[in-house]
């Protein structure tokens, strides 16, 4: 969707095309939240970490006609940025809409992929990407994910 706003494609007629091409809900309500993307943060945390995923605090940044007007207004491409870090003794979930100057490149994933940034309490980086847009192809990318995160905190322990 975000690349459609860019582009210059309205958010009604952004929102239906990503639901006509499968790559969101009906109701996409939890997508446009934010929500879908926290959840799905709160089962790599789970997996990633051993935390019950609602420990996870979390703050979203939602996708509404209003910033998808500010999104086409700036001029740059946004990418949903979704990362996990540890800031104290809590795990923080967030997911927000960044311009591409203040995102690392190898987070700028086009389409229907998407990448989130996971730090350890030991400041260890891990970046998570794969397509992530309608159900086989999200549970598959959050399995691939979930697996090299859990073998390497096995390897690293």
């Amino acid at each position: 969707m975000l690349e459609s706003l860019h582009s210059g494609i309205d958010f009604e007629t952004a929102v239906n095309n990503a639901v006509d091409a499968g790559f969101a809900e009906a109701d996409c309500s939890f997508d446009l939240e934010g929500s879908d993307a926290i959840a799905k943060l709160g089962i790599v945390a789970h997996h990633a970490f051993g935390v019950a995923a609602s420990s996870v605090k979390t703050i979203a940044e939602p996708l509404t006609a209003r910033t998808a007007e500010w999104v086409h207004r700036s001029g740059k491409r946004h990418y949903q940025w979704a990362s996990l870090e540890w800031v104290g003794q809590d795990l923080l979930g967030m997911v927000d809409l960044l311009p591409e100057d203040v995102i690392p490149g190898d987070f700028r994933v086009p389409g229907e992929w998407n990448c989130a940034r996971i730090e350890n309490k030991n400041g260890q980086v891990h970046t998570v990407q794969g397509r992530g847009a309608g159900g086989h192809p999200t549970a598959q990318a959050m399995l691939a994910d979930i697996l090299a995160l859990v073998a390497d905190r096995i390897l690293k322990s």
